[in-house]
């Protein structure tokens, strides 16, 4: 009786980091792959503009108005200023999400699975058949626990802060460093995860006969960063745009497949 409640316990538990998902794996908007273009773009326009005026500094329409070289330099000094206090309050804040989502989203796998396995054991124990799925057991946890130390928690609002304090310069070093573990993060969460749930499906096959619906077209490629950070670098941020696509698409990517085998498994457990 114990043991069935325990279960039950655990099939609950199991079914509210299910339904986290909407939360915690929430789609990020492509969108923001453009704002490098658009802070590229307004800076453009903003020195643009001050070399057509210092160009036009000895016509009548500039001197009727007093413009001296020194009013243009400080005016186009300080729109650079607060162009580079507004994009870089909206890069911080974007760091901010890819980091918290990236923290949520390993927390949040990582108890829902711990769950399963201790379902798992509860129900084989049960059965008395735990001697022999015994090697496949220890092979799911022996995979779980390499995920688990994987999952070190980032400080996304100390990126975040570092990122809008120390500016356009130091600021996109910290920047960079941020896009280069997520890529990694990442490429190295959904490879153990495919492991865990290569144990897990022969697991439960051998268990119940079912199959744990799973499937991944499109998986996270191993991108170079420094090939990235280079590119970066030598089209004077215009790259960055593309990195920041990729991230975004690579996590949306994931999170789909994520709600697929999540809902599988819960269906499978329930059945149990």
């Amino acid at each position: 009786m114990g043991t069935e409640c325990e279960r039950r316990l655990l099939i609950e538990s199991i079914r509210r980091y299910h339904e986290k998902l909407k939360v915690t794996d929430r789609k990020i908007s492509v969108v923001w792959a453009v704002l490098p273009l658009i802070e590229s773009i307004m800076v453009l326009l903003v020195l643009g503009i001050a070399l057509l005026t210092l160009s036009s500094i000895e016509q009548a329409l500039y001197n009727f108005y007093s413009f001296t070289i020194r009013d243009i330099v400080l005016h186009t000094v300080l729109c650079l200023i607060v162009l580079s206090f507004i994009f870089g309050l909206i890069e911080s804040y974007l760091v901010y999400l890819l980091v918290s989502i990236r923290n949520n989203h390993f927390n949040r796998q990582c108890l829902m699975i711990e769950d399963a396995i201790k379902y798992i054991h509860s129900y084989v124990s049960e059965k008395g058949i735990e001697e022999e799925i015994k090697h496949l057991l220890l092979s799911v946890e022996r995979e779980f626990r390499e995920m688990r130390y994987e999952k070190e928690h980032k400080p996304a609002i100390i990126y975040s802060l570092l990122v809008f304090l120390l500016g356009s310069g130091l600021g996109s070093i910290i920047k960079f460093y941020v896009f280069h573990f997520l890529n990694k993060d990442f490429y190295r969460h959904e490879r153990r995860e495919d492991f865990v749930l290569e144990d897990l499906s022969s697991l439960i096959r051998k268990i119940c006969g079912r199959d744990l619906a799973w499937t991944r077209p499109t998986p996270i490629p191993n991108r170079s960063s420094i090939i990235y950070i280079a590119l970066s670098i030598l089209t004077l941020g215009l790259f960055v745009s593309y990195w920041i696509y990729c991230i975004i698409k690579d996590v949306n990517n994931h999170f789909e497949y994520q709600a697929s085998w999540e809902y599988s498994l819960l269906e499978i457990l329930e059945t149990l």
